[in-house]
């Protein structure tokens, strides 16, 4: 269980990392890397979750095995609603802030696609993800020690 635990601080300081560089795409304009950051910064916060029990997930999406662990678990109904509703938020973001894909029947780049406002909503999103699963982590470190 130790590499696991090793694993969800690493996943956890990765996102931190992840949405500082959100963050700064944003302030250049660059709303499809800051969606990406944001999202990956969410991805990796909630991976950390996973990993700290004991689960690892190497796709992109895990709102079913996150959706299993709290039920299971018995996440209060806040963080698993906050974070299942953030994964939803961003669940084609992760292929399409980076490629060409079909939008309305056309080929669409992600800078055509991507605007300020979605940016920013993505930021505050990641944000509030990453401050709750540290919170949770913190709420899981103080119970263990009881």
């Amino acid at each position: 269980m130790e590499k696991f635990r090793d694993f969800a601080i690493k996943y956890l300081k990765i996102a931190e990392k992840d949405f500082e560089r959100a963050k700064r795409n944003l302030e250049f304009d660059d709303y499809e890397a800051a969606i990406f950051y944001a999202q990956q910064c969410v991805e990796k916060s909630v991976k950390s979750v996973l990993e700290l029990h004991g689960i690892f997930i190497k796709e992109h999406e895990i709102s079913n095995e996150f959706a299993l662990l709290a039920k299971k678990e018995k996440f209060g109904e806040n963080l698993t609603r906050k974070i299942l509703t953030a994964l939803e938020f961003f669940k084609l973001d992760w292929s399409r802030t980076r490629y060409p894909f079909i939008f309305k029947g056309e080929v669409t780049a992600p800078e055509e696609y991507y605007e300020e406002e979605r940016a920013q909503q993505a930021l505050r999103t990641a944000e509030d993800i990453l401050n709750l699963v540290k919170s949770h982590l913190e709420h899981l470190k103080a119970m263990k020690q009881r």
